[in-house]
């Protein structure tokens, strides 16, 4: 997803902490947990959709050239 280190992430932990104080960090960690899983299932069940329509696609088949000139006559 993204290429956050650890030093980046203390950072975002330590300014979180400061913002938000100790009281409120626990519950708003478990709310953005909670969002970030439901996003990850609806982007799976995405994914699932669109790899199941592609399955049931017909394949393309590129035309011979007996079709091509008819196409252009």
């Amino acid at each position: 997803m993204s290429n956050l280190g650890s030093g980046e992430i203390l950072v975002i932990l330590l300014l979180a902490l400061i913002v938000l104080g100790p009281e409120r960090l626990p519950e708003v960690a478990r709310k953005i947990g909670a969002f970030v899983q439901k996003a990850r299932a609806m982007s799976s069940s995405i994914q699932g959709e669109v790899r199941s329509a592609i399955e049931l696609a017909p394949p393309i088949v590129e035309p011979d050239d007996e079709q091509k000139s008819d196409v252009a006559a």
